[in-house]
Parts: structure tokens; C-alpha cells; sequence
């Protein structure tokens, strides 16, 4: 989706008063496309409310239904990882490939899984990435090992599909694997579709069965919320109502409620909403968080503490090294632009300091094509300092009307 024209560039200023404002977050892309995975399964269509109106949820809505030999999942992860599972259940022939980000992401154990399983899969370019060909075969259930330090994407394309394999499918997955909420989140809603899902220790079982129709009502979006948890942890005196976003059931990016009154913000529950406000508390000691299950959380997170001078220590990244961009990398060369010092490793964040308003004014921010780092950038702009970063069109890929609602809530956005 283009925002304006296809623009090059978007200059962001935060309001001067106080933030009060309402917004309605989109539904989780995450549920989106499990939802849309399990509704391809069912043999009765569902319903489908509140859906995603991200570019990845639409990529996999319209590749389930297309019959291409060559199928382009563009840049999201679960897009290409849920489809290339489902078509191999399928017995299908087929190309599967992705924008040229994705292509740089690794896929190799899901591929050798499904292998495992008795598909026929062959990479086209470099082994362990896209793009892959999918020959005509029938896969099997049984017991399966997987490699899940990478993405817990893996584990979740395999459990989608798994009730409809021959003796179901028994998941063996590493010790501590990584953004494990979504593991858990993928097994929740196969649950509410009647499929029974059994963790024991370090292994999932799944019995064959079949998923039972029901219509379904997408939650917003834990993760987007950390962006306007992100804004009002540096407005003072502000306040936003989240419509709809305690009605969630399943994600595992709810701790984001506990992790913000480190930095100052209070959530009040009101029947369905969250009303997020500012407190205006004083930190003085380092603030250190494992977001081994939550690595998403850490953008929005790590700006937020680069405005209000928290020094933070940040564990669990490992994953950010192998998202759109490698997050750390990209967290680190924008936001020492400002003024404060970072410290990466393969798997850490350490900040120290705080922004420069001057150095945010006079700078132009990359954005490295990826929407998450578009949008934690975004927080800057409550200095007061206009914040300019390039290809603001990157946000489409989880929350297409982002810079609109900033605009909706007293924000001044201008496109070049």
C-alpha cells in the first residue's frame, strides 16, 4: 500500500500539548495467518473478523487462493514458511520465492523437516534460503526434530498442518527456543478450531484429526501497541485509549503492559480497552529485560529509553539479526546518529545516554526497508524534534495507516 504518492521521505513532529486520542489498533497479523492457514484446512469455510491489514496477510490471502507455478510471498516470514507447509500437504508443485530481504533469511529447517516428512524440496539458488521448488509428493506424519534457535516460525508451520498428516506428528524442538509465545500461541488457536495440542517437555504432540469451522474475530495487535506504549512513555501528562486490546487471548506480547511501568507508562483496563497513560516517573537504575520470547518488543523499547536516558541491557536478540534487516545492527548505526552510545552483540543491546534534539533535527534516519524500525524511529519525534527518515512505505508490511493515525492524533506528517 502506498502512503502518498510513493514517497521518498517522511518528516515526523510530535504535537507541543498533551496527547489524548483513541485508536484502534489492526488486527495481529500473527492470528491472521494462522487463521488463514486453518481456515484453508477446515472443509466448511469461516468467518474471518477484524483481519490484518498488513501487506503480509494480504500476500498469504491471496496466494492461498492462487494457482501460479511461481508464487512470490514477498517479505514475511510466516507468508512463506505457512504456505510452503501447507503446499507440501498439499502435494503441490510449485515455486515459492520472496522480495529480496527474504531471501536472506534462512529457512533450511523447516525445508529439511518437511523433507524429512517426504517432500521433495529443492533450493534454486543458495541452499538454506529462498527461492525453493516443491515437487508433487506426499508427505507423512510421525516423529520430527527441528532446529527452532532460529525462528519459532518453523515449529508453527509444521503444527498448522500437522492434524491432517497420516498418525498426527510429534514436534522435538531445542532446549530454549526462541520467541517461544508464538509457539504457544500457534497451539492456543489450534485449540479453539478443536484440535488437541500436548506439550511435554521439550516436545509437541499432535494427533491427526481436522479442524471444526467457526466464525473468528482477529485481536489487534500486541506488538503495534508497543509503538503507542513507546509515545506515551515520552509525552507527558498524555494519554490513549487502545480500543478493543485486552479482548486478546493469545499473544504473548501482552508483557508489554508489565515491561512499560519500568518506563513510566500505567494500563487501566476498561471493559474491552486499554487506557495507557504517563506518570512521569523517575528511573535512575539500569533497566535489563530477556526478550528471548518477545524479541519485537525491543525496538520500540530501546528508542523510548534513548529519548528518556535510561540506560538499558537488553538480552535475547539473537533473532533481530535475521528479521527484514539485522535489527541490532540497524538500532545501533540510527540511533547513535542522536547521540547516545550502543553496544551489540550476537545476542545484547546496551544503551548509554540520551538524544541529542539538535543531532535528531539535523539528520536523516534509514529505515533499511524494514516496517519495525520505520516505526520505533517514530518515537524520537516526542523530543520535539522533527524526525525525518526515508521510504516510509516500509510500515505496510504489519500497519499500513501507522503515519495516518500519528496524523489523526496531532502528529504533523510530511511527505517528500
Amino acid at each position: 500500500m502506498q502512503l502518498y504518492n510513493n514517497p521518498f521521505w517522511v518528516t515526523v513532529t510530535a504535537p507541543t500539548k498533551p496527547i489524548l486520542a483513541e485508536i484502534q489498533i489492526p488486527g495481529s497479523k500473527s492470528i491472521s495467518n494462522r487463521l488463514l492457514i486453518i481456515q484453508q484446512l477446515c472443509e466448511s469455510k469461516f468467518k474471518i473478523e477484524n483481519l490484518s491489514i498488513s501487506d503480509d496477510t494480504k500476500f498469504l490471502e491471496s496466494l492461498l487462493e492462487s494457482d501460479f507455478e511461481i508464487q512470490n510471498c514477498g517479505a514475511g516470514g510466516t507468508t512463506f514458511r505457512f504456505l510452503l507447509a501447507l503446499r507440501a500437504l498439499q502435494g503441490k508443485t510449485v515455486i515459492l520465492s520472496g522480495s529480496k530481504e527474504f531471501k536472506l533469511r534462512p529457512i533450511s529447517p523447516l525445508v529439511d523437516a518437511l523433507n524429512e516428512l517426504g517432500a521433495s524440496i529443492d533450493y534454486l539458488k543458495n541452499n538454506g534460503f529462498a527461492p525453493i521448488r516443491l515437487n508433487a509428493s506426499k508427505i507423512h506424519g510421525g516423529k520430527i526434530k527441528i532446529d527452532s534457535n532460529i525462528s519459532s516460525q518453523f515449529v508453527s508451520a509444521l503444527m498448522l498442518i500437522a492434524p491432517y498428516l497420516k498418525g498426527g506428528l510429534e514436534i522435538s524442538f531445542s532446549e530454549n527456543p526462541v520467541s517461544f509465545s508464538y509457539i504457544e500461541m500457534t497451539a492456543s488457536i489450534m485449540k479453539e478450531f478443536s484440535v488437541d495440542v500436548e506439550f511435554e517437555n521439550n516436545k509437541i504432540n499432535i494427533p491427526q484429526g481436522e479442524y471444526i469451522s467457526k466464525d473468528y474475530s482477529c485481536s489487534p495487535d500486541w506488538t503495534s501497541a508497543s509503538y503507542w506504549y513507546g509515545i506515551i512513555a515520552c509525552s507527558i501528562d498524555s494519554q490513549i485509549n487502545l480500543v478493543n486490546l485486552a479482548k486478546d487471548k493469545f499473544q504473548g506480547d501482552v508483557i508489554l503492559k508489565i515491561w512499560m511501568t519500568l518506563f513510566g507508562v500505567k494500563s487501566v483496563k476498561d471493559g474491552d480497552d486499554i487506557l495507557i497513560s504517563n506518570v512521569n516517573s523517575e528511573i535512575n537504575t539500569t533497566i535489563n529485560i530477556d526478550f528471548t520470547n518477545n524479541p519485537d518488543l525491543s525496538l520500540a523499547l530501546t528508542v523510548v529509553a534513548a529519548v528518556k536516558g535510561i540506560p538499558v541491557h537488553f538480552t535475547g536478540l539473537s533473532t533481530l539479526k535475521v528479521k527484514e534487516t539485522d535489527r541490532l545492527l540497524a538500532l545501533k548505526m540510527e540511533l547513535e546518529k542522536t547521540g547516545v552510545n550502543i553496544l551489540v552483540d550476537e545476542n545484547s543491546l546496551k544503551l548509554f545516554g540520551i538524544v541529542d534534539n539538535e543531532k535528531i533535527s539535523n539528520t536523516t534516519f534509514n529505515t533499511y526497508e524494514d516496517h519495525r524500525i520505520a516505526m520505533a524511529l517514530s518515537i524520537l519525534a516526542t523530543t520535539l524534534s522533527p524526525v525525518k527518515m526515508e521510504n516510509p512505505d516500509v510500515v505496510s508490511k504489519s500497519y499500513p495507516n501507522y503515519f495516518e493515525e500519528l496524523k489523526n492524533i496531532g502528529f504533523e506528517i510530511l511527505y517528500e
